[in-house]
């Protein structure tokens, strides 16, 4: 648990950090052992990506 609990704490911080890094890393359907740090530190492009909520929620309902 204290593992788990860790690495919470940092994607938190992460999150707080790149909050549209973040949530384009988890629209991207990450896997559990994922590394977001392609959208939280590439050229900045992802991090000012957009996401079609709606779309993405519709696409899961599927």
């Amino acid at each position: 648990m204290r593992i788990v609990d860790e690495r919470r704490a940092y994607l938190d911080e992460i999150e707080r950090r790149s909050v549209h890094g973040m949530a384009a890393w988890l629209a991207s359907g990450p896997r559990a052992a994922g590394d977001p740090s392609r959208f939280v530190l590439g050229d900045g492009a992802a991090s000012r990506a957009r996401i079609d909520w709606d779309d993405l929620l519709h696409d899961m309902e599927q």
